[in-house]
């Protein structure tokens, strides 16, 4: 038992649960964890600024040089409106590429954990796909990019397309492996209770592998905002890809960097999003946080 209580706390003590602190104590935290992350963003825009300098504006524009411009440019470009990429600026192509990220992502995971739990629970249908799996994870998203455009066109499904493919390849492999690290006296000990298979993985196995399976999924989607924006590049109707495109034509770099800060915010919601609904799923789970 001993052994056993151990690995639901490294501390030994109730104080590594969440909860488990003075209302005080968690204030005290809080305003440290901002504190940290507010000197982080200096730092970042410190180096930034230094780096600009030593570049050159016309190569990287320091961040005081962009927020003028971080509002106006999202609803208004007059290059992009020359270029062909509408009159509104650069809300209907990241409103294209958060729309095309999060439906990919979200069929991806889907397609991923529910083929993770088939590989796991029969063993003829392992042997089928470990090697399939294996070969298309190593096939490179730039090398697969192109032909999914040649096959659909540049239209929404290739890009559709690519992130289900990648997203559910990562997916597959990070739950498969949580399902192999699980300890398999917790499935017998609900076998012997006399559940059966079924409900042993829809009561037992899925929710134990979910703290797992988590930072597999932020990884995911981290990553599918990078397929997504390159499979735009390749050919789409409109997206924050196409319209680095268009932008890269008249060497906009601002505008460029001014997009990218955009999608940065996103990702960053996004996964602020995904890590939220997770911790609510996984209450049950010590939450520890750096010493």
């Amino acid at each position: 038992m001993a052994e056993i209580s151990g690995r639901f706390s490294s501390k030994g003590d109730a104080s590594s649960y969440v909860g488990a602190s003075s209302p005080g104590q968690w204030l005290l935290g809080f305003i440290g964890r901002v504190l940290w992350t507010l000197a982080g963003t200096a730092l970042l825009l410190v180096v930034w600024t230094v780096i600009s300098g030593s570049l050159g504006l016309h190569r990287l524009p320091p961040p005081t040089s962009l927020w003028p411009g971080l509002i106006e440019r999202l609803y208004e470009s007059k290059t992009l409106a020359i270029q062909g990429g509408g009159n509104r600026g650069l809300w209907p192509h990241l409103i294209y590429t958060i729309q095309q990220t999060l439906l990919g992502g979200l069929i991806g995971t889907t397609a991923g954990v529910l083929l993770a739990l088939a590989m796991a629970r029969w063993r003829s249908f392992f042997y089928f796909m470990d090697v399939p799996v294996g070969a298309l994870r190593a096939i490179p998203p730039l090398a697969a990019i192109p032909f999914m455009v040649l096959w659909l066109g540049p239209s929404q499904s290739a890009q559709l397309g690519v992130v289900v493919f990648y997203v559910g390849l990562m997916v597959t492999i990070n739950a498969f492996t949580a399902i192999r690290n699980l300890d398999p006296l917790v499935a017998n000990f609900a076998r012997t209770l006399g559940a059966d298979d079924r409900r042993i993985y829809r009561t037992v196995i899925l929710p134990s592998i979910i703290p797992e399976l988590a930072g597999g999924i932020r990884v995911a989607i981290g990553v599918a905002w990078g397929i997504e924006i390159v499979s735009e590049l390749a050919g789409a109707p409109r997206g924050m890809g196409q319209a680095f495109l268009r932008l890269i034509a008249f060497q906009e770099l601002d505008t460029i960097i001014i997009g990218i800060i955009w999608v940065t915010i996103a990702s960053l919601v996004v996964d602020f999003a995904i890590t939220w609904l997770f911790k609510r799923s996984t209450r049950w789970t010590p939450q520890n946080e750096p010493d």
